[in-house]
């Protein structure tokens, strides 16, 4: 769904990204949909777990993904995000289900607040839920004509302090598409009913 969401109407993207890639998943599905050879700058993704990192890189080659256009990073794609993924061209497309309400460093680092990933929105993401800090940080990564469609922890979307004013700066600036609630039991591991966020 993500994936059809991100390349509907298009026969072909400049590139896609997931920011907490995991195994590959999402960007697999991507080929899938438009076709691997319909992603024209290739495949890139961010993971901070060795073991999955290299998992995604094997699973890139096990799909016959050519070396030379895909860019899988290791690392934390909050503390450090891979400037080589973003080449100066932001991403058509962007997939993702990042972890739900993790702890990052948020107002604890002075620094934060003048990266332009979060800057825009005024307000850091809560220190023990970095949901909208990733969600900032994709749209920081999203082309003026792409989609990015995100997997949300639902209770982004009614909490109050800083999530509401990120939520705020989201709609007052016309980013947020649309909001699709999925049922509970979806996602192994988890029970809960998700949303998908889509921003243009």
């Amino acid at each position: 769904l993500l994936a059809q969401i991100v390349t509907y109407g298009k026969k072909r993207i400049n590139k896609v990204y997931d920011p907490a890639c995991g195994s590959g998943s999402l960007l697999m599905q991507v080929a899938k949909v438009i076709g691997k050879d319909s992603v024209l700058g290739g495949f890139y993704g961010q993971e901070k777990e060795p073991t999955i990192h290299q998992l995604c890189r094997m699973n890139m080659f096990l799909h016959d993904i050519d070396p030379r256009k895909f860019d899988i990073a290791l690392g934390d794609t909050l503390k450090k995000p891979n400037e080589r993924h973003l080449d100066e061209v932001p991403f058509e497309a962007i997939v993702s289900n990042p972890p739900y309400s993790i702890h990052w460093d948020g107002d604890s680092d002075p620094t934060l607040i003048t990266d332009p990933r979060f800057a825009p929105a005024g307000v850091l993401a809560p220190r023990t839920k970095a949901d909208f800090a990733f969600i900032l940080h994709a749209l920081a990564w999203l082309a003026e004509n792409g989609c990015a469609a995100i997997v949300c922890f639902p209770g982004i979307f009614y909490r109050g302090g800083a999530e509401q004013k990120i939520r705020q700066y989201l709609v007052e600036n016309n980013f947020v598409d649309a909001l699709i609630d999925l049922p509970p039991n979806l996602f192994f591991g988890t029970s809960i009913a998700t949303t998908i966020l889509v921003l243009r």
